[in-house]
């Protein structure tokens, strides 16, 4: 689940504690990470899906308006999630 997986070490670079855990340092890193991670996926499209024009130019949408919409829709549920750890 994702919130075991972003309680855990790894995910913040090796913090253990979950007050430095979340820090904002530790947040940004973690999405940081993720935004990188992202744009390497992209830049192993293969070839053949890239001629494919309309997917192409979907997937690019997507990416570029859908996703951070997307993102907004769960930032109450990443606030609650945070408190929650937090108590």
């Amino acid at each position: 689940m994702f919130i075991k997986k972003i309680l855990e070490e790894e995910f913040w670079g090796g913090q253990r504690s979950t007050r430095s855990c979340f820090s904002p340092r530790a947040i940004v890193a973690a999405w940081k990470r993720t935004e990188s991670e992202t744009v390497a996926l992209i830049a192993e499209l293969p070839p053949e899906f890239v001629k494919q024009k309309i997917n192409y130019l979907n997937t690019g949408n997507n990416l570029m308006i859908g996703l951070p919409g997307h993102s907004r829709t769960h930032f109450n549920q990443m606030r609650e999630a945070i408190a929650s750890a937090r108590e």
